[in-house]
């Protein structure tokens, strides 16, 4: 049986999606160069933004069992 994914679930991978990306593109942009402060600031908040997103992509699909 196939149940589609609550807009809750949605949100937390696309959350998950945007915390990837902005690591990606953070350290592609600074390739092989020194970080400064702002740069490791915006990693950081991507970094959160990805382990939010993976924890409660995580707790919704095991609710469903």
């Amino acid at each position: 049986k196939y149940r589609t994914p609550s807009v809750e679930a949605v949100e937390s991978f696309v959350i998950f999606l945007y915390g990837v990306v902005g690591i990606f593109l953070e350290s592609l942009s600074k390739w092989g160069e020194v970080w400064s402060a702002a740069d490791l600031q915006r990693v950081s908040v991507s970094m959160l933004l990805f382990g939010g997103g993976l924890v409660s992509s995580i707790s919704f699909v095991f609710s469903w069992f």
